[in-house]
């Protein structure tokens, strides 16, 4: 039997992976350029002369000096480097061609090589995706990666994620090479600053959830996965970056913000199908798409997991033949787990279950998953069942659970009853959550704290404590009151 608990991380920019295969790295901690990197501008015309240098005080370099808003990289406070386009102004031929490279790097015994940076680009006028290029060498190959594709836009305001964090495989060309080379070249004129800080080369997939069993960042096409329709021409799609810039509503949202989008995401682009870039009045067509995903062994695997992916998914109403739930109710986003590679499928779960209609989600989601360790012929299907906007998927992982893990769940919870209340009629207000060990471990003295504190001062006006005893595995603790009331 397959159970299934749910909660929502907050995961915006959060990225959850361990650095232990790490071999080589640089921080830019130092005031010059590390011990053998080098820079130069191979502007043709040789009269621009913009090239990459160290800030090491954030507060007053670019981009904190003209947006207050300083590089958030993980490590931007001891230094970063940085390419000002703009400083010199405009006056000389051609573009500015700014290289910044590192020194031969040794990954010789390296089966596998995993390359991630944190970066900041704006342009204004030639757009990233096509002149913003990562450039990986050895004596006998090269590889020119992009890695701002959803930065397209020529003669536009074109920024990344602050800070926009990538993570490539190139174990094609630098594993188990003695001598290999990274390249960072930007190609523009007047446009306004990149910055690159805390690059790491590590033997592992850097962005691997931590405890994952198994892991698709579907940098590989969607190879694998399978999708089917009721309409024949409405599929699933890999896309390279999650481009949803037909949907209706895509100019009101940012791209999925998981941390591989830049290496490819699954999409189903509802919009797009219905509109095709122009809005249609009503009625529109319902579709019920499927993301089949390939076996997946976990005979190996003796714990139980759980089902962790990032999505952005914005949804209205839900097909007449949708999947059902056990509560008899229709979904429009919602997956399934058969034990059998897919020759039969367990209850399909809600993936959503508090999303509004049309509200725009950015999430990374985890459902704890009961019955799938030791089998090997699992499969996962998810399901899109309604009519318009989009949902799209990334970084999908199964991770062992944890000894001990109490979580309070997001979907039940007492709040106040108004914003705003006239003195005269405050009564007495009690507080309630919803517990659950989601470990695969007895919880013993498990203890539930509110403390509510005073903003100007600190101060603490609040406290209460609700006391469990031992939890269970998969035991919820539900409409537990905390005894002091609040006034």
């Amino acid at each position: 039997m397959i159970q299934i608990y749910r909660y929502t991380l907050i995961a915006l920019l959060a990225v959850n992976h361990a650095y232990g295969q790490v071999f080589w790295s640089e921080d830019f901690s130092e005031e010059n350029l590390p011990s053998g990197w080098t820079t130069e501008d191979a502007n043709p015309d040789d009269n621009s002369n913009v090239v990459w240098e160290i800030c090491t005080t954030p507060g007053d370099c670019t981009p904190a000096n003209l947006t207050n808003l300083p590089f958030q990289s993980e490590s931007s406070n001891n230094g970063y480097a940085l390419v000002d386009s703009d400083a010199g102004g405009d006056d000389y031929d051609g573009k500015h061609i700014s290289r910044l490279t590192t020194p031969a790097i040794n990954c010789s015994g390296r089966n596998k090589v995993f390359l991630e940076f944190h970066s900041f680009i704006i342009t204004f006028t030639n757009n990233p995706a096509e002149n913003a290029l990562l450039k990986i060498w050895t004596a006998t190959d090269t590889l020119i990666l992009k890695p701002y594709p959803r930065l397209f836009k020529d003669d536009s305001n074109e920024a990344s994620r602050n800070p926009e964090i990538l993570n490539f495989n190139i174990s094609e060309i630098a594993a188990n090479q003695e001598s290999v080379f990274i390249q960072w070249e930007w190609t523009g004129k007047f446009e306004l600053f990149c910055c690159l800080d805390d690059v790491k080369l590590s033997e592992s997939d850097i962005m691997r959830p931590a405890r994952a069993v198994w892991f698709d960042r579907f940098n590989n096409n969607g190879q694998g996965w399978e999708t089917t329709s009721n309409i024949d021409s409405a599929l699933w799609v890999w896309d390279p970056f999650g481009d949803l810039s037909n949907s209706v509503l895509y100019f009101n949202s940012d791209p999925i913000q998981s941390s591989t989008a830049q290496d490819g995401v699954m999409i189903f682009p509802a919009d797009y199908y219905t509109f095709e870039g122009e809005q249609l009045p009503p009625p529109y067509p319902f579709y019920v798409a499927e993301l089949i995903s390939p076996v997946i062994d976990l005979s190996e695997v003796a714990f139980p997991v759980a089902l962790v992916f990032t999505q952005l998914v914005n949804t209205i109403n839900p097909a007449p033949d949708a999947p059902v739930n056990a509560d008899d109710q229709k979904l429009i986003t919602s997956f399934q787990v058969s034990l059998d590679g897919g020759q039969s499928w367990g209850n399909p779960y809600d993936a959503n279950e508090t999303l509004g209609q049309q509200e725009m989600r950015y999430s990374t989601e985890r459902f704890e998953l009961e019955g799938l360790e030791g089998q090997s012929n699992v499969k996962i299907k998810f399901t899109f069942a309604g009519d318009v906007f989009f949902w799209a998927l990334d970084d999908i992982a199964l991770v062992e659970r944890a000894p001990y893990d109490i979580k309070i769940n997001s979907n039940f919870y007492a709040i106040m009853p108004n914003a705003l209340t006239p003195l005269s009629q405050v009564a007495e207000e009690f507080f309630v959550a919803d517990i659950m060990n989601v470990g695969i471990q007895p919880a013993s003295d498990v203890a539930l704290e509110l403390v509510i504190k005073k903003k100007s001062t600190n101060e603490i006006i609040y406290q209460d404590t609700n006391f469990f005893g031992t939890l269970q595995p998969g035991f919820l603790a539900e409409n537990e009151i905390f005894t002091q009331p609040f006034n």
